[in-house]
């Protein structure tokens, strides 16, 4: 979509990501290969998707392992560059992204098998 074609559109984007934690107080983490860095597991929304539906999915790519999605936790608001956006016209252009953090919880024996995918995490850590 051009700039032309933008004018006159809402432009924004939904993540969503999980707060898992176990017995001990401990939260599980995930090390992305791109940015280097220790995040909740979670990601982007699918146009449509709900954000419970969001962090479920999400989840589930991430850790290979499904979650128990409970109650929303924190929402908040930042900007994103537009190069996170396929096809964007505009990479110096800033877009409002809405971010949905949920409790989940991981079913027992769940933890000895998630499985990270290799091209996108590095790992992960209570």
């Amino acid at each position: 979509m051009s700039d032309a074609q933008r004018v006159g559109r809402a432009v924004f984007s939904a993540a969503a990501g999980a707060l898992i934690t176990r017995g001990d107080g401990e939260v599980l983490l995930v090390h992305h290969g791109r940015s280097r860095t220790w995040v909740l597991p979670g990601g982007k929304a699918e146009w449509g998707e709900p954000p419970a539906r969001t962090c479920a999915r999400e989840v589930a790519e991430e850790l290979g392992v499904p979650a128990a999605v409970g109650r929303l936790l924190v929402y908040n608001w930042m900007t994103t560059r537009a190069e996170l956006f396929p096809g964007a016209a505009n990479a110096e252009h800033a877009y409002p992204c809405h971010v949905f953090t949920f409790h989940a919880t991981l079913a027992p024996g769940a933890q000895e098998r998630i499985r990270t995918p290799e091209r996108e995490l590095l790992g992960w850590h209570w």
